[in-house]
């Protein structure tokens, strides 16, 4: 089986690809940068997907496209909401048309669980509008869609940008988290390995269909906290700015128009465990750093 997958450099991308690889899949990987994965069947191309044309080697020997490139931040793209149109409609076109045109029948979407209600500004707006378009020039083009709506990652290899990673780091470095929403905001923590282990089974069925892959049982942020603070042994103050904003959900993405099965996960890695991973990740980081310093 050989495989396209979109912004594969990215966090969850990284660990898609090597998913893939590590069961001898051989995969494409378009995006602006290179991911830094070392693996024979691995081959990579910088293409900007929005303004260059897509030109690859032999199209028509892939037989799935995994989509993942856009905007990914809520706060960037709700700043940005011409160019959020760009890069999550525009672009997300772009990629199903190239798929039609060389006969690969399989297109998986990334989209959010933002699609699945009324939050999510901009960024919510424009993931429901590419679920819309794609489901129905899918069906008239006789290409299996998936549509995966993912919790909120988490995982050993994070970086800055990861909202897990971000809290300890502070928590570590600051002695203070700062949250924007209140103490009884829920989310649905997913480890990033099961994910993509989820994402490589849905490849592997090739079935249309929507998948919302998200943690087992949904977790109060107070709790996250408490959890965090626990693990590291530290009595770390948090500060919560109780913004009210519709842009995300306090406790739940869902309302009644969007009913969805959840994907049942083979899930591998509980909460705690994924949080000592992280920790241990960051202190790998700073170690280095401070050897660095020295």
């Amino acid at each position: 089986m050989k495989v396209i997958i979109t912004g594969g450099s990215g966090y969850f991308g990284k660990n898609i690809i090597n998913k893939l690889l590590n069961n001898g899949i051989e995969v494409l990987n378009i995006d602006l940068v290179k991911s830094n994965i070392d693996h024979d069947l691995l081959s990579e191309k910088l293409i900007d997907l929005l303004n260059d044309e897509i030109k690859i080697k032999n199209p028509k020997n892939y037989s799935s496209i995994i989509h993942l490139a856009g905007y990914a931040n809520l706060e960037e793209a709700n700043s940005n909401p011409f160019k959020c149109l760009d890069l999550n409609v525009k672009m997300t076109m772009k990629i199903v048309e190239f798929s039609v045109k060389n006969n690969i029948n399989h297109f998986i979407y990334s989209s959010s669980m933002y699609a699945l209600g009324k939050h999510g500004g901009f960024y919510g707006v424009s993931k429901k509008s590419c679920e819309l378009f794609l489901r129905e020039y899918c069906s008239q083009n006789n290409v299996k869609l998936s549509i995966i709506r993912v919790g909120s990652l988490f995982g050993g290899d994070s970086n800055e940008s990861n909202g897990i990673h971000r809290y300890i780091t502070d928590a570590i470095n600051k002695n203070e988290i700062i949250y924007r929403g209140t103490k009884n905001d829920i989310r649905f923590y997913i480890h990033v390995r099961d994910a993509s282990n989820s994402v490589f089974e849905i490849l592997k069925e090739r079935k249309s269909g929507n998948y919302n892959l998200i943690g087992s049982h949904p977790v109060k942020i107070i709790d996250v906290f408490r959890i965090i603070s626990e693990i590291l042994e530290s009595n770390f103050s948090v500060k919560y700015l109780q913004e009210n904003s519709n842009k995300h959900y306090k406790y739940t993405p869902y309302n009644y128009e969007n009913i969805d099965r959840v994907y049942d996960l083979k899930q591998s890695v509980d909460f705690g465990s994924g949080i000592i991973e992280v920790i241990a990740n960051i202190n790998k980081k700073w170690q280095y750093f401070s050897i660095l310093m020295v």
